[in-house]
């Protein structure tokens, strides 16, 4: 179990509350929400995270 985090840089992280080896090797983060036009990036907050169930 563990939790995701998200920005304003437009990144979101998922983090785990096992603090085992393991568990903290399946941490990742990615960077979304973003939009190249002419050679100028444009960066979107993430204002929500929602997961689908499995």
């Amino acid at each position: 179990s563990g939790y995701a985090l998200s920005s304003v840089e437009g990144r979101v992280s998922m983090e785990f509350f096992d603090l085992s080896e393991s568990a903290q090797s399946k941490k990742y983060a990615f960077k979304c929400h973003r939009k190249s036009e002419s050679g100028r990036d444009t960066v979107y907050p993430v204002n929500a995270i929602a997961f689908h169930p499995m």
